[in-house]
């Protein structure tokens, strides 16, 4: 008897604590604070836009546009300028070894 009172003392404090746990034991993901914030500006932009005048909404849509133009213009002539610096260290590198190596062999002669 003793045995089968522990077993069942046993099955019911199983029954308890399946009872106590949470039924969701899986973590929640929550997005992070700065996609909340960039996505909330961009909602606020875009509320902002609707609400111009349809002149106002052409002049934000050609200024975009010209600072658009504008910054890839930037960046264009930023990476022009970073091939021609590479350009001209291979000029001066070559350079470098052409005159001043092959002066360096006449004198050793």
């Amino acid at each position: 008897m003793n045995t089968e009172e522990s077993e069942q003392d046993l099955q019911r404090r199983l029954q308890e604590l399946e009872v106590s746990l949470p039924t969701n034991t899986h973590p929640v993901a929550t997005p992070s604070k700065t996609s909340n914030n960039s996505v909330a500006g961009l909602n606020q932009f875009i509320s902002l836009f609707k609400s111009l005048p349809n002149v106002g909404k052409i002049i934000v849509v050609g200024v975009g546009t010209i600072v658009g133009f504008a910054i890839l213009k930037s960046l264009l002539s930023l990476v022009a300028t970073l091939f021609s610096l590479a350009f001209l260290g291979l000029i001066v590198y070559f350079g470098y070894q052409f005159l001043v190596a092959r002066n360096s062999q006449k004198i050793e002669k």
